[in-house]
């Protein structure tokens, strides 16, 4: 009898979402079956929140969380720069790897999206994205921000009958006693005074749900993640910087983006 060689076959390469067939094991929650249930209620949540938003303002108290370590901890969650730096250890961990992508459960299929920066420009795409599209909604939207409703006085003339209105608005804020107008490029880009959509969180829920992916044999890095980014948008309350429509729309928006992005590198991967 004639022997031949036996030639070992390389192991299944995974497609983003899927797992391989070789491992004989259940298989765990995936975070990219939670996406669009979770974007859905967030946009129910979105109308149903307006009903809470002027009694939340009176019920949160700043001292709650000023000045705590957990709160600037999760604030930094909102913030590009913290996914900047989880995206390039990320790329560290790639690189480190790149010759032996079994390992890594965020390695995608070979194609185009097979190299170490994909997965980092996945991560930074998905938050900073996120949190270009809620500045985008602050401009067009120009709702105010509590902040503005609680301080309104003699000395601070309001431009609208309430900072608690979609204006969809665009003329030049009254200015303070003693103050000049500002100009038309300074007032207008200006979302310091804006409230919906929050930025922060739209950037947390963007950045949680890309880390949930790239890490989505482990849910507990999904929850975790997921858990800091409510945190982010509980935070931004206290604060007394939102409302809870706003937040909850940052919510949405972060999770959308990432949803799209997800769905758009997933079928690149599998041309």
């Amino acid at each position: 009898m004639i022997h031949t060689p036996h030639t070992p076959q390389p192991p299944l390469r995974e497609q983003p979402g899927e797992f391989s067939a070789s491992l004989h094991r259940p298989r765990p929650l995936n975070p990219e079956t939670w996406l669009l249930p979770a974007v859905a209620l967030l946009l129910i949540g979105l109308f149903v929140a307006h009903a809470f938003d002027l009694s939340q303002v009176a019920e949160l108290d700043k001292r709650f969380v000023e000045g705590r370590d957990w709160h600037r901890l999760t604030r930094l969650m909102g913030y590009i720069g913290t996914w900047s730096v989880i995206a390039l250890a990320l790329l560290l961990i790639n690189i480190t790897r790149r010759n032996d992508p079994e390992r890594f459960s965020a390695q995608p299929a070979a194609g185009r999206a097979s190299t170490p920066l994909s997965i980092p420009f996945f991560l930074i795409g998905c938050a900073g994205l996120a949190g270009l599209v809620a500045e985008g909604v602050k401009l067009l939207v120009r709702r105010g921000r509590p902040d503005a409703l609680i301080n309104a006085n003699a000395s601070l003339p309001l431009n609208e009958a309430s900072t608690y209105a979609y204006t969809w608005h665009w003329s030049a804020p009254i200015p303070k006693p003693g103050e000049q107008a500002a100009p038309f490029l300074k007032w207008f880009f200006d979302t310091s005074d804006l409230g919906l959509a929050s930025s922060h969180a739209a950037v947390a829920f963007a950045g949680a749900w890309a880390l949930a992916l790239v890490f989505r044999r482990s849910p507990l890095v999904a929850v975790l993640s997921l858990f800091l980014a409510y945190q982010t948008a509980l935070g931004r309350l206290h604060v007394r910087d939102h409302y809870i429509s706003d937040v909850v729309a940052g919510a949405l928006i972060g999770t959308l983006i990432t949803a799209v992005i997800w769905a758009l590198w997933k079928r690149s991967t599998r041309n």
